[in-house]
Formats: C-alpha cells, structure tokens, sequence
C-alpha cells in the first residue's frame, strides 16, 4: 500500500540527508535537486518574514549559497534537515528585514 505520513517524512529527511551530503561531496546537481524539492517552502517563510517578493527570493538565494558553502566546508548539523534549511533562510529572511529598517 501507499506509505504512511510517518514513512513519507523519514523518506523525505533521509532523501535530504543525502542530497546535504552530496552537496558536501561538491556535486552542485545535489543542490539543484536541494534547492527543487526545498524552495517551494522556503519561499514561503521567506515571503512571510520579508517586506517585498524581492527580499524574499534574495534571502532565499542567500540561503542556499550559505548552504552550499557550510555543506562543502563539513559543517552540516546533525539535527532535521528540513528545519536547518529552512531555519538558514529564516535567518536570511529576517536579514533582509533588519537591512531595511537600518
């Protein structure tokens, strides 16, 4: 039968897990495949956080290159994958909140 929504979400951080460490590997085709199963999300919570659809997609680029740089330079966390990227482009997010207030 169809997985479970338990057996989704394993599947899906373990699929993550091992993009992260492909990326760390240096196989830019893992972020591609990263950045098309992730992006949809974090441009959500980048939207939410940032002031202008612009601010939004520059955080979350920002993010993803930061991700690609920490993958490669081994400082990947051990925790959730999925919220470790998505808290990276919150942080860019609220980046870009704070640039604009200053």
């Amino acid at each position: 039968g169809a997985p479970s929504i338990v057996e989704s979400e394993v599947a899906g951080e373990h699929l993550l897990r091992s993009l992260l460490d492909a990326c760390a590997r240096g196989h830019q085709s893992a972020l591609a495949a990263l950045f098309d199963r992730t992006a949809p999300s974090a441009l959500t919570i980048a939207r939410c956080v940032a002031q202008h659809e612009e601010a939004a997609q520059r955080a979350t680029h920002d993010a993803y290159v930061e991700i690609w740089h920490r993958a490669v330079a081994g400082r990947l966390p051990a925790g959730d994958a999925a919220m470790w990227i998505l808290g990276v482009v919150h942080r860019h997010a609220l980046a870009t909140v704070t640039a604009g207030a200053a």
